[in-house]
């Protein structure tokens, strides 16, 4: 693990462009093996843990309407996709003796391929590019919440957080968040 991400719950961190991480007690890059003894776990403590839950609530709550729209798209893209196959062969059957064309002298059979690449290149992104977006969302907030949790089992820190979501205003949700940070000895 990055020893960094102790770093980044301490009061004493000092972020610096040019050399990154550095303590600010000695004024240098954090070297530690498994816990900092001049570790200082009090004001960013509260306000980590909240936005890496909220984070990960936020991106749970979004499961189902994702997964809805996959399924709902990748319908869709198939329905699209035997419509295209269907008109085809029934064009195909019908223009087998001769030739049938539209205005300007496109063939009829252009329009099931038209179709065809309807459901493919337009219609199945659209279930794929949010299911695998949440996907990554959640992995990397999964991983967030992870390293935080060990970080504070390091330092025999426990917390429990209620989260409850209240109304949605445009694109903002109303929420209320109770944080009870427990330190054993």
């Amino acid at each position: 693990m990055d020893i960094t991400k102790h770093c980044q719950l301490c009061d004493h961190l000092i972020l610096d462009f040019k050399t990154g991480t550095i303590c600010g007690i000695s004024k240098k890059r954090p070297n530690f093996n498994n816990t900092c003894v001049n570790a200082k776990l009090d004001s960013k403590l509260k306000s980590k843990i909240e936005d890496i839950n909220l984070e990960y609530q936020y991106i749970l709550k979004r499961k189902q309407k994702v997964y809805i729209n996959f399924v709902v798209y990748t319908i869709l893209s198939i329905i699209v996709i035997f419509i295209s196959c269907y008109f085809g062969n029934y064009i195909f059957e019908q223009s087998k003796y001769e030739w049938i064309r539209f205005r300007y002298g496109r063939s009829a059979l252009e329009i099931p391929v038209y179709f065809f690449f309807t459901g493919v290149l337009f219609v199945l992104p659209r279930a794929t590019r949010p299911l695998i977006k949440f996907l990554n969302e959640l992995r990397l907030a999964k991983a967030r919440k992870q390293d935080l949790d060990h970080i504070l089992k390091l330092y025999n820190i426990n917390y429990s957080i209620e989260i409850s979501f209240g109304k949605i205003y445009k694109d903002y949700n109303e929420v209320e968040v109770e944080i009870d940070l427990k330190i054993r000895n």
